[in-house]
């Protein structure tokens, strides 16, 4: 596969990932797989945002600290949708149901999206991540209201859409006995065989199993060691 490195960055940079494609690495191909579905699902995009910032404050989105990898991140949100009714199908699946579903939803609006994550910086002043322990139950409430109060509705806000991600993710998903298969499209955990649960505690630390949905032999979520304290 292709080799990548974190590139540090001072103060005021923004940070860089380099990969070099070597013909097998599989960035490029996610990346477009991303853009795509960024493009279909507009609301993918304000709620990918503020997950991304809330594990940025605990510093648990790195993938080389045990932390959640962006694409395992777009992968959880596209399960989310999906359980809505409004994320990517099954290959060969119709649609029609989708389309009902996307009829009834509200665009995000740039300027909700940027009031929660102007709240966010608020919440982590001057750029300090937060301390392992710091409770993020009233967190998750403020971002949650300030996300669907820029909607007519909440019927399916990003609000509510984020409130359904964290119930999932912290309380729903068990990933000591359960995957998540974007590619089944269907939105529902399987189960883990024997044989898999194994397989994903072989380093001593449980990892989740996320699928891969251009190649669903590969984990990619195979370093998120951390994933206890993603989920709490």
């Amino acid at each position: 596969g292709g080799t990548g490195g974190r590139v540090a960055a001072d103060t005021g940079l923004v940070p860089v990932d380099i990969s070099f494609d070597d013909g097998a690495h599989a960035g490029i191909a996610s990346s477009k797989y991303v853009q795509d579905f960024l493009l279909r699902s507009p609301e993918a995009y304000p709620l990918t945002v503020v997950l991304k910032e809330l594990l940025a404050q605990r510093g648990l989105n790195e993938p080389f600290s045990g932390g959640l990898s962006s694409y395992s991140l777009v992968l959880l949100v596209i399960t989310v949708l999906q359980q809505a009714g409004i994320g990517p199908p099954a290959e060969g699946k119709t649609a029609r149901n989708q389309q009902r579903l996307r009829s009834r939803r509200k665009s995000p609006s740039e300027a909700a999206t940027n009031a929660v994550t102007a709240h966010l910086h608020q919440l982590r002043p001057n750029g300090v991540a937060l301390g392992p322990d710091h409770s993020a139950a009233a967190d998750f409430a403020d971002v949650a209201a300030c996300t669907a109060s820029g909607y007519e509705d909440d019927e399916l806000s990003i609000g509510l859409l984020l409130t359904r991600f964290l119930e999932f993710c912290g309380r729903g998903f068990n990933p000591q006995a359960q995957g998540i298969s974007v590619a089944r499209g269907t939105g529902v955990p399987f189960d883990l065989t024997p044989e898999q649960q194994m397989h994903l505690q072989a380093m001593g630390t449980p990892t989740p199993l996320i699928e891969d949905p251009l190649d669903v032999s590969k984990n990619v979520a195979r370093s998120c060691f951390g994933i206890n304290q993603v989920q709490w």
